[in-house]
């Protein structure tokens, strides 16, 4: 046997020692891998998923408040926006369907007439984002709306604040919303909306609406009773968790 043949020959057996000694880190490594590769598969199958009815939606999107692309096919009387979802990733074998859409309302807000007619002619058959909040009576996504994105700062116009603060809507009162944190600071960014479309007199405000102030002052006192809100269910759920941990023990 050769020198060559011998150095082979130790080569592979300090490979052999070193896998023996080793094998546990080894083992648990590809674990790992195997973790990582199958959560990957896990998100790129949520990343090319197209929800085709409000039902396929995880309560765990809801929960987090997930953003979600589509195209807005149509806009009924009442404002709901249907919505053809569109996933993240969308290979070019994967044709959309036109016929099974999302209902989607902009939360938080009263769509004035002419707010009807705005988003008719600025989402329709447009690209939006969609931040999911609450799904009501079990078929309709109540929705933060957002449309475009700017080049440099990569921002994107929020509708639901825009229609406000231009007098196209007013503010109105979010229920049932997981998140209480996130809808608590939504609630304050619509009520500012509407408190400046209010000062600038802007659509709906315009002077000649009767009671401008009467509608200010009732709007700071909503968001009071919001807070209070809040507060009393963050306190009743922290009640409930200790009489929990309390039958536990």
């Amino acid at each position: 046997m050769g020198d060559k043949d011998v150095e082979q020959t130790n080569s592979f057996n300090k490979l052999s020692i070193f896998i023996d000694d080793n094998l546990r880190v080894i083992r648990l490594g590809v674990t790992v891998c195997m973790g990582i590769g199958l959560i990957f598969i896990a998100r790129s199958a949520r990343m090319l998923k197209t929800f085709t009815s409000v039902s396929e939606i995880p309560a765990t999107f809801v929960n987090k408040n997930i953003k979600l692309r589509g195209v807005v096919k149509s806009i009924d009387e009442n404002g709901i926006l249907m919505v053809q979802h569109v996933p993240v990733y969308r290979p070019s074998f994967i044709k959309l369907r036109n016929d099974n859409l999302l209902n989607v309302k902009l939360l938080g807000l009263e769509l004035h007439e002419n707010g009807h007619s705005w988003i008719k002619s600025h989402l329709l058959d447009k690209h939006i984002w969609f931040e999911l909040f609450n799904i009501h009576d079990k078929r309709i996504l109540e929705c933060m709306v957002f449309k475009g994105e700017n080049f440099i700062t990569r921002s994107r116009t929020n509708i639901n604040e825009l229609l406000i603060k231009d007098g196209l809507a007013m503010a109105a009162t979010i229920k049932q919303i997981e998140n209480k944190r996130k809808a608590s600071q939504v609630v304050q960014k619509l009520i500012k909306a509407e408190i400046q479309a209010q000062s600038n007199e802007r659509g709906l405000w315009v002077s000649t609406s009767p009671g401008v102030m009467d509608r200010l002052y009732n709007l700071k006192d909503r968001f009071k009773d919001w807070r209070s809100h809040i507060k009393r269910s963050f306190i009743s759920s922290q009640s409930r968790m200790l009489e929990y941990f309390r039958r536990k023990n």
